[in-house]
């Protein structure tokens, strides 16, 4: 097999593994080019060349522990020292880009893999991605978000981040050779924001060989899946619970987020026996995990911008997994469900009106909805999205 001509260097600021549009994005591009990926923590592939690229940024950190049994005050008068002392020495190590750095080592790193064109996941490496690139090699920003409101319910993110993110997009969008977003709404916002063109790459999952698994009348599963993520207000949707019938159900599948919210949770509904919180399972296998349940659950309550026109993973990986589906009244999400006839959609994002909904369908509904998923899952797979995207990167890579 001849080794393709033409390298592209992939960087995520994260694990990539636990993004599924990386690796979809992996996937669609690893059939014409050579791949090389950069991001934080040990990864195995036979697909793509990896660079760990934590090891090399931890040398930022002050390592110097010598003076932690001091006494407090005297600890921090000498730490105080020590990070001047050292943030001193690591600057001389440092390329400086206008608004971030980047350790000079992990540029050499990222140099020798003398890619063709870059693909950025991630507003805040932007800067530094387009100094590696030297206005010699195209650069793309698959933006997973619209980053100046990323989280502006959260005050301390307005506080510590908001201004620099909309730095970073005022001086570098313009910079580069393309953008792709994740629904029509997020590319609408970067137009008008800042004159800047994108092409709308989806969410959608690939096509998985599954069946929808008959509904019955004697118990009746409702899955969640995702982020144990405060802002999303879970409890809302636990909360359905109490107003279904005895053979409703309702399994969550949460990643925590390490500030004791999926803690909370549990206790919260530990005497509830028809909720239960379970282990989460790999990206690729979340479709597979999901097939024997019968509805799908979002509510996503629109606290930022984002989260109003969010058209996420888990849509996907519901219709993948054959599941009917119920969301709240999401702008992009109630497109797809209302569109393919896939489940239901409420007019707020309550637990009464959910549940209420929940409560009018038959089991004829039920499967029928599942059936559509069916009927819908290859046409609503990565499949159409790995070929935009195939077309889109040859056009700025020839």
């Amino acid at each position: 097999m001849l080794r393709p001509s033409k390298s592209i260097l992939i960087i995520v600021n994260d694990d990539l593994t636990r993004h599924p549009r990386v690796l979809m994005e992996i996937r669609a591009l690893s059939k014409e080019y050579r791949i090389v990926c950069a991001g934080l923590g040990h990864v195995k592939s036979n697909t793509f060349e990896y660079i760990d690229m934590k090891p090399l940024l931890e040398d930022q950190k002050v390592p110097v522990k010598f003076h932690r049994h001091y006494p407090i005050f005297l600890r921090r008068v000498v730490s105080g020292f020590i990070r001047i002392i050292y943030r001193r020495r690591i600057r001389g190590n440092q390329v400086p880009d206008g608004i971030t750095r980047i350790p000079k080592r992990l540029l050499k790193k990222l140099e020798k893999s003398k890619p063709d064109l870059i693909l950025a996941h991630d507003i805040t490496i932007l800067p530094w991605v387009l100094y590696l690139a030297k206005e010699i090699m195209p650069v793309v920003l698959n933006a997973h978000e619209y980053y100046p409101q990323l989280a502006d319910e959260n005050p301390d993110w307005v506080r510590d981040s908001k201004a620099i993110v909309e730095e970073i997009c005022r001086t570098k969008l313009k910079k580069l050779s393309g953008l792709i977003t994740v629904s029509e709404g997020i590319a609408m916002k970067y137009k008008s924001e800042y004159d800047v063109d994108s092409i709308v790459i989806t969410n959608a999952k690939r096509f998985y060989d599954l069946s929808p698994k008959p509904a019955l009348p004697e118990s009746i599963s409702i899955v969640h899946h995702g982020l144990a993520a405060r802002n999303r207000k879970i409890e809302e949707m636990a909360g359905i619970i109490d107003y279904l019938p005895d053979n409703f159900t309702l399994d969550f599948m949460l990643l925590p987020l390490g500030d004791g919210y999926l803690e909370e949770l549990k206790h919260k509904f530990s005497k509830e026996s028809r909720i239960r919180f379970l282990p989460v399972v790999p990206t690729e296998e979340i479709p597979n995990a999901l097939n024997h349940y019968d509805i799908g659950l979002f509510m996503l309550p629109p606290v930022n911008f984002n989260y109003e026109y969010s058209l996420p993973n888990k849509l996907f990986e519901f219709i993948q997994a054959r599941l009917a589906i119920a969301i709240g009244p999401s702008f992009e999400m109630k497109k797809y469900v209302k569109r393919y006839d896939l489940g239901i959609v409420t007019q707020d994002y309550s637990s009464l009106e959910m549940a209420a909904n929940l409560r009018s369908l038959t089991i004829e509904k039920i499967n029928y909805y599942k059936n559509q998923s069916h009927k819908f899952a290859r046409e609503l797979s990565s499949e159409g999205e790995e070929d935009k995207l195939q077309k889109y990167i040859r056009e700025l890579i020839r």
